[in-house]
């Protein structure tokens, strides 16, 4: 076996494979802090029984929503991109009716899209 052999045979595979994982795995870092934000925002809905609430802090909540919109052209993850097309979904109707149960879904997505970067993020080696 010559070494080109060798190298297509043992080293080429991996090292294409733990591309391939890292490239999936791109921008996880990004919807994680929108992810989070968001969730935040469907907590105070939580709170506040469905009452109106202000965001805390500057940023109007469809920034965040417009941000999640963005970060779902770039991903290529195609789970990933369903789970977080439910939660931009999830946080504008929750936003808009105010309602706690929306919230609630909300948060059920949110908390599927994290478990879906949790496991990116671990056959990547990634740690956030």
């Amino acid at each position: 076996m010559g070494w080109t052999e060798w190298f297509s045979w043992v080293v080429l595979p991996p090292a294409l494979l733990a591309w391939w994982l890292h490239w999936r795995a791109a921008k996880t870092a990004e919807v994680r802090l929108v992810l989070v934000e968001i969730s935040r925002l469907m907590d105070d809905v939580i709170a506040a029984g469905g009452a109106s609430v202000a965001p805390a802090r500057d940023e109007a909540p469809q920034n965040y929503g417009e941000m999640l919109g963005t970060l779902i052209d770039d991903l290529h993850d195609k789970r990933l991109a369903f789970r977080c097309k439910a939660v931009l979904a999830d946080s504008r109707r929750a936003l808009t009716s105010r309602r706690v149960e929306d919230a609630q879904a909300g948060r059920e997505h949110i908390g599927d899209a994290l478990d879906r970067i949790r496991h990116l993020e671990r056959l990547t080696f990634r740690r956030s």
